[in-house]
């Protein structure tokens, strides 16, 4: 009864502090729909926020060959690298008619959010205590904020990260076949 009041407590705890930082994160992007001036454009934190957005929007209307170069419609140049997480994110969920400007806002809140919650299981499977590792993952998202709301790398892409490690690190403790094959899955879906 008591491990089940702990986990339960936990819980809770890492939902709030999720939820909290979900709520700063949001911050700036709320004052622009609110604000008259910025007239429903969205708000860009980063002077390469135009080309994520090219880019996932050539993933979210299936034109997959041209997701590595962030020009719109010119197959002719090739990009630098490939656009494996908008290839993704476009299979995923370009069925829903979503244009990229508001999906990097979701993408922005939610995967800087839950850093906090794979940042907190790693450190809790490397046998850090509760406080410790609330303490540590809220430092270290509150530190890198910045770099978090970056558009796909790192607001996308760290999560992934996260996620990956933190399975590889439950199949390291408890080997079975469903776990590494999750750890696996996670791990080649990584950029």
């Amino acid at each position: 009864m008591r491990n089940d009041t702990v986990a339960r407590k936990d819980v809770l705890i890492v939902a709030g502090i999720t939820l909290a930082l979900a709520g700063l994160l949001a911050l700036p992007f709320v004052t622009t729909f609110i604000d008259p001036q910025f007239q429903g454009v969205p708000l860009y934190l980063g002077t390469d926020e135009g080309h994520y957005t090219v880019r996932l929007q050539e993933g979210l209307i299936h034109f997959f060959g041209n997701t590595s170069n962030g020009i719109y419609s010119n197959p002719s140049v090739y990009g630098l690298q490939p656009g494996g997480l908008e290839m993704l994110l476009g299979a995923l969920v370009g069925w829903t008619g979503i244009p990229a400007g508001h999906l990097i806002i979701l993408l922005t809140l939610f995967g800087a959010a839950f850093a906090f919650p794979l940042l907190y299981g790693v450190l809790r499977q490397c046998g850090i205590s509760l406080k410790s590792s609330c303490i540590g993952a809220a430092f270290y998202v509150v530190l890198f904020l910045g770099p978090l709301r970056r558009v796909m790398h790192q607001s996308v892409s760290f999560p992934l990260t996260l996620l990956a490690l933190l399975l590889f690190l439950r199949f390291w403790q408890k080997p079975s076949t469903g776990r590494a094959i999750a750890a696996g899955i996670a791990m080649g879906i990584l950029p």
